[in-house]
């Protein structure tokens, strides 16, 4: 079972119960937060490195694309002629301590050495030919000073930084998912939030990411829309093109913070596509898969005539299974790949690599 805030719940009349029930409980979690800022502001210095921190965060729980747009960021600074290295928690890794993901050159760790996330990241930079060096852990501040003291890296960024306090951020940007604006912007239990919405003021750069086609980022916000560019067959990276689901069932899973947003998108591709969705499994977020996972989406793949049906996941999750699973129908798997594209003037990212660039000088001089 997911479990999810009160505000994702589907039940109208459970919704609004709880709601009443654990919106107190809403204003303690909120508080303590505040708390927690006010005093680490206050009574702890935080570490410093000796290159400019560029911290994605998010005031959520989770899936608001905070890694994607580190990835973005890291291809935007590579392709301005700068050297980036990204630190990630690591959730839900294996090894103790600190963990090199990847040198920028090969991969160091496997998936379970390094978490999901920081694997996957890894993994996409090398394919594309970048040479960025990931390190995961924890101790956050720990594996910022390894990041520093073995490469030669010009701007670090941080994944999920926005409560973690302990390493000072140059630079801060947070994300919001478009389908978390339509919720009550409430901390948990009852909402998605960490942190209350005035935490926001902390931030440099405010984005709203997987905006839809058919909306804006509107007046003096900035957003990102998510554009597929392809599917990837997971047992031999062959691509091919989105229109190859026309005529076809897809069958989709996804380990999440926030499916809403995922499901929507998957929605929107059949339409646009001429294909159907034939269900939706949902996993917590950094799910480790077993193989009685897929043993539902198999079955349901039986019922369907040869060729008819796909598998859809995302690239996260895709790391984590084992293609031998989902025997005899290993042919079947695929993972979406997606680009972020900015929505409108990009005054931000020119502001924030500019002002990441001058304080690298003076950290230099």
């Amino acid at each position: 079972m997911v479990i999810k805030p009160i505000v994702e719940w589907r039940s109208p009349l459970f919704k609004y119960v709880f709601l009443g029930l654990f919106l107190p409980l809403s204003g303690v979690y909120g508080l303590a937060a505040l708390v927690r800022r006010m005093a680490f502001r206050r009574f702890v210095r935080p570490c410093r490195v000796r290159v400019p921190v560029i911290g994605v965060g998010s005031l959520s729980v989770g899936g608001s694309g905070k890694t994607p747009v580190v990835q973005f960021l890291a291809e935007e600074l590579v392709r301005r002629g700068i050297r980036p290295g990204v630190v990630s928690s690591g959730y839900g890794k294996t090894s103790p301590g600190v963990t090199v993901v990847s040198d920028g050159q090969r991969l160091l760790a496997d998936v379970r050495e390094s978490g999901d996330e920081a694997y996957m990241m890894a993994s996409e930079f090398l394919e594309k030919g970048m040479a960025v060096p990931v390190v995961a852990g924890s101790d956050r501040a720990a594996a910022s000073e390894e990041l520093v003291h073995r490469f030669d890296i010009q701007t670090m960024l941080l994944d999920d930084g926005f409560q973690y306090l302990r390493l000072r951020q140059d630079h801060v940007v947070i994300v919001q998912d478009f389908v978390e604006l339509g919720y009550a912007q409430v901390p948990l239990p009852v909402g998605r939030l960490r942190e209350f919405p005035s935490a926001r003021s902390h931030a440099d750069v405010v984005l709203t990411t997987k905006v839809p086609e058919s909306h804006e980022a509107g007046p003096g916000s900035s957003g990102l829309r998510y554009v597929p560019l392809w599917i990837e067959r997971a047992t031999d990276r062959l691509t091919y093109d989105v229109e190859v689901l026309r005529g076809k069932t897809v069958f989709a899973f996804a380990g999440l913070g926030h499916h809403a947003a995922f499901l929507r998108q998957l929605e929107h591709l059949c339409a646009e596509h001429g294909a159907r969705l034939g269900g939706y499994s949902e996993f917590q977020d950094h799910h480790w898969y077993r193989a009685s996972d897929v043993e539902p989406v198999c079955a349901k793949l039986k019922k369907t005539a040869p060729g008819s049906s796909i598998v859809l996941t995302t690239p996260k999750d895709a790391v984590k299974i084992s293609t031998e699973w989902l025997h005899p129908f290993t042919d079947s798997l695929y993972l979406i790949r997606s680009a972020i594209r900015p929505i409108g003037p990009t005054v931000w990212l020119d502001e924030l690599i500019a002002r990441s660039l001058a304080a690298g000088r003076t950290a230099h001089h």
